[in-house]
């Protein structure tokens, strides 16, 4: 969802995959538990720019949602960037 002034936008997302380890065939995932090896957290990364001009637009507040209706808030930079380590839900 972004916020401008008093009015919310949702927004859709959409991702590429840049690496997708094939050797990597593990069990299905309990995700009830998380492996005792295993980060408690990833990284998402993104970048918001405008729809028609391409530009950048930074100083926006971002809000995530988990699964777990957990609210993270996030600022773009100056780039447009934004970047978080989010829990695993």
């Amino acid at each position: 969802m972004l916020i401008f002034g008093k009015h919310e936008h949702r927004i859709n997302i959409k991702a590429n995959i840049r690496y997708l380890d094939l050797n990597s065939n593990t069990p299905c995932p309990d995700f009830d538990k998380v492996a005792s090896d295993q980060d408690q957290n990833w990284i998402a990364t993104g970048k918001v720019i405008d729809k028609h001009s391409r530009k950048e637009l930074f100083d926006l507040t971002i809000i995530l949602l988990g699964m777990k209706a957990e609210a993270l808030e996030l600022k773009t930079r100056r780039s447009g960037m934004v970047m978080a380590a989010l829990p695993i839900d």
